[in-house]
């Protein structure tokens, strides 16, 4: 978090910002926008749970850094726009705070593992998908092997049993 706050990034022009610290942002879920001097943050939510205090961070990011807006990704992530370069550090702070990250989020990485929101889990179902996809995703994450993969890896899970 702490090298997205520093002086020298935070002054680097809007190209170079594309090119040669690419890989570095984009395996924390920091995206350059053509617009000049503004980032797109993707925040990971493994199996698209969220707590409420998680949600209640998410609105006030999404006031405070964002426009007021967040997009909900079909891959159960969050993602904002137009975030100027100098606060990404205090966003990612108060991710933290509520356990959240944007660390694998892009790039070629096992990105968000989700999950079919229909219906609960219960013994019924062939297996609990909520707790599999969640300790699956926090397996794969900050791991050196999933971290530089060939090709974005995607991973969802359904305990219906019958996809319509």
């Amino acid at each position: 978090m702490n090298c997205f706050g520093r002086k020298p990034i935070r002054s680097l022009p809007a190209k170079s910002q594309t090119t040669s610290s690419a890989p570095n942002r984009l395996r924390r879920g920091i995206y350059s926008q053509r617009q000049a001097g503004v980032q797109m943050i993707r925040t990971k939510v493994p199996g698209g749970l969220l707590t409420a205090q998680q949600m209640r961070q998410l609105a006030t990011i999404a006031d405070d850094y964002a426009g007021g807006k967040g997009h909900l990704t079909t891959r159960q992530n969050m993602q904002f726009h137009f975030v100027p370069l100098g606060q990404v550090a205090d966003l990612l702070h108060l991710l933290a705070d509520v356990r959240l990250t944007t660390r694998e989020a892009c790039y070629n990485t096992v990105r968000n593992v989700n999950r079919v929101p229909v219906g609960r889990d219960s013994s019924a179902r062939a297996f609990r998908c909520t707790a599999v996809s969640r300790r699956l995703a926090f397996a794969f994450l900050h791991k050196e092997l999933t971290d530089n993969l060939p090709r974005k890896f995607k991973v969802a899970f359904s305990a219906a049993r019958k996809i319509v």
